[in-house]
């Protein structure tokens, strides 16, 4: 058993010496600035296609939401929200028929809605991204792969603690 423990921990030393170099912090943050991504893009995505912003960001399921919510506000408006009605008016020698299209209150209802949902996902998506951008920077700028030997204190020495963040 003595002997595995030691065979792992040289593999994960010589692991860490030869793939784990740290990289200084001009190199961290050209990682972070080319990785990172741009609000307003995703805002201008999610103002010309649904869902398109949080895609961008790396949450399409989340703007599947929302165009699901645009879509059902345009179906009210469109279906219930339309009133039609028929008028016949017969003479001598023709019939006129008039459609008249009314609108219902539910028709502005379901508009507002579909806007208000539009307004929300651009708003969403851009936080998205935000959050996006700052697990990147965590990722980089924070602890990283490595290898570590901490001090422990206790109430009647020390101790050792080898550990492997990853």
């Amino acid at each position: 058993m003595k002997k595995f423990i030691i065979t792992i921990t040289v593999i994960l030393l010589t692991f860490h010496i030869l793939y784990g170099q740290e990289m200084d912090e001009t190199e961290k943050m050209k990682l972070y600035e080319s990785t990172k991504k741009s609000q307003t893009t995703a805002v201008l995505l999610s103002f010309l296609l649904s869902s398109t912003g949080h895609a961008y960001a790396g949450n399409w399921g989340r703007g599947l939401g929302f165009t699901a919510g645009r879509v059902g506000c345009a179906v009210l408006a469109f279906t219930v929200g339309i009133k039609e009605t028929t008028e016949t008016e017969s003479g001598y020698y023709f019939t006129m028929v008039t459609i008249k299209e009314e609108k219902t209150p539910l028709y502005y209802i379901g508009i507002g809605g579909a806007i208000a949902f539009a307004i929300w996902e651009m708003v969403d998506a851009s936080n998205q991204v935000k959050k996006y951008n700052q697990k990147t920077h965590d990722r980089i700028f924070g602890t990283s792969s490595k290898i570590g030997l901490d001090l422990v204190p206790h109430k009647y020495g020390a101790s050792i603690k080898l550990s492997y963040n990853f």
